[in-house]
């Protein structure tokens, strides 16, 4: 157990380290470090918990208690960092309970421990770390205590898990869904009925609850299957009445590259153990079926419902492939598995970006500049270093909606494809209307979230242009914006590209063809 708390250890102090340079570098977003840091804040400060950066309640986006759980470490640290830091924790303390799991399978303690290394190993866990900051990404470890409690008939446990994991995020009663099969082999039926008790109870409450705090609107992330149907009980019973279709959506380039993103990391070695794996089934289809590119991939935080049920299946095929073959080779198969996850995973130098370490003086700056009440409307790749405060929008919102409320178009703005920008003379009277009181941007980059670079560039060029903001600030790959401020003329990487309309006419050919 020592060797594992010290695999943690390192972990921690290895991302952790890495995370702290990337903030202090301005590499999290408002998208998500911004939304859940501005959730935590208000809770904390006790305002009322309206998301500016999402266009919604804290609990109408998600079913997020844990907001409301974190909100207290600020006392401690009343900074973004915190949760970054919690998160980074939190995942790499799942290590404990894959070893557990691993002691309780496996004979020889040397691959007990190769098996907690192989989980901090993982890519999908480390892309998970370092893609911001998720309630939903803190639901890993609780399932994977759940797992040992079953495993181990550990019922406290066991339930902890459970109700740990309902406080994370309204998926993970379908998890819980698929551990009742096991449930009623390992400890019976009353097992498998109160499991059964908690996931209903579970998805109920967080539904209900999300469709509550979004004035009597369901859950816009229903709409991620709307080419399967426009409710979630239709969605389900098309899938399930017409498999044909299912198992060629299922079939895919993009799902099969998926599966092998995440079952080569472990060295296969979970389809020795299939059992264990079948809780991942709910949450694995969810993400094989979903319209939605981010989900088909390891790069973000939708593998966390299914990596502990994959590392539970590592352990159990482990302990199974030890009884066929020699320890040593399969020592070193995990080995082998452990430096596949790294150099796949972002700890690669080719997935770190450049160092920027003159934005960081840049970003000291503006936080001198502007004062802690202020209203930002702030481009996505600076938001979660500013987003502190009570009023910080995600630009272009509130001049323009853009990946903001409970809409269905929120969820195509997020594909960067669905933004259909106002026309100048418009733009620059919601300019007029509004009471921001700065925009920040960072003209630097090459694109931005919701735009594509076109559009960005137009939205920048109207606002240089509007008598309304004076740019008061421009160094080091920011600018600042300001209203009521003397217009001056920007510098030239401020301004809009050329060319922009003919880049928009190109993407409107492709919208007409797909």
């Amino acid at each position: 157990m020592k060797k594992a708390l010290l695999a943690v250890l390192v972990y921690v102090l290895v991302v952790g380290g890495l995370l702290m340079t990337r903030y202090s570098e301005g590499l999290n977003a408002t998208f998500d470090l911004g939304i859940h840091d501005q959730a935590c804040w208000l809770v904390y400060h006790g305002l009322n918990p309206f998301l500016s950066s999402r266009g919604l309640q804290v609990q109408a986006d998600h079913f997020s208690p844990m907001a409301y759980l974190l909100a207290p470490l600020y006392l401690i640290w009343d900074d973004p960092r915190m949760l970054l830091l919690v998160q980074t924790l939190v995942l790499g303390s799942g290590a404990i309970p894959v070893y557990l799991l691993a002691r309780r399978r496996v004979q020889s303690r040397g691959l007990a421990l190769l098996l907690a290394c192989l989980y901090l190993c993982q890519p999908c866990l480390m892309f998970a770390n370092f893609f911001d900051f998720h309630f939903t990404t803190l639901l890993s470890t609780p399932l994977l205590w759940a797992c040992y409690g079953l495993e181990a008939n550990d019922r406290r446990a066991y339930y902890a898990g459970l109700l740990t994991a309902l406080c994370c995020s309204e998926t993970a009663p379908m998890s819980m869904l698929g551990l009742i099969p096991l449930a009623w082999l390992r400890s019976g039926w009353r097992r498998a009925l109160l499991t059964l008790l908690v996931a209903g109870c579970g998805l109920t409450v967080s539904l209900n609850s999300v469709r509550w705090h979004n004035n009597g609107v369901a859950t816009q992330y229903t709409n991620l299957y709307s080419h399967w149907g426009k409710s979630g009980k239709e969605v389900v019973v098309n899938i399930l009445s017409h498999p044909f279709k299912t198992f060629w959506e299922l079939n895919t380039h993009d799902n099969r590259e998926y599966l092998l993103q995440i079952f080569g990391p472990v060295a296969f070695t979970p389809m020795a153990g299939p059992l264990e794996l079948l809780p991942a089934a709910p949450v694995l289809a969810g993400n094989l079926l979903s319209w939605r590119e981010s989900q088909h991939t390891i790069r973000y935080h939708y593998m966390v419902g299914i990596l502990p049920f994959v590392m539970w299946a590592a352990c159990a095929g482990t302990a199974r492939l030890e009884k066929r073959c020699p320890r040593r080779p399969l020592g070193w198969l995990l080995v082998i598995a452990c430096v596949v996850g790294i150099l796949v995973g972002p700890l690669h130098p080719e997935e770190w970006p450049p160092s920027m370490a003159a934005r960081q003086q840049a970003l000291l700056d503006v936080q001198e500049v502007i004062s802690d009440n202020a209203s930002l409307s702030v481009e996505n790749s600076l938001g979660g270093v500013l987003s502190h405060r009570r009023d910080a929008y995600l630009f272009p919102n509130p001049f323009q909606t853009a990946a903001w409320g409970s809409r269905r178009q929120a969820l195509v703005d997020q594909s960067c494809l669905g933004l259909d920008p106002m026309m100048p003379g418009a733009w620059r009277r919601s300019l007029s209307r509004r009471p921001v009181d700065y925009i920040i941007t960072d003209p630097g980059a090459l694109g931005g979230f919701p735009f594509i670079p076109p559009d960005r560039a137009y939205f920048l060029g109207e606002t240089c242009a509007s008598p309304d903001y004076g740019l008061i600030y421009a160094r080091n790959g920011v600018a600042v914006f300001a209203k009521g401020s003397p217009r001056r003329r920007p510098p030239r990487v401020v301004r809009p590209q050329s060319e922009w309309w003919i880049q928009r006419q190109h993407l409107d050919e492709f919208r007409a063809t797909y």
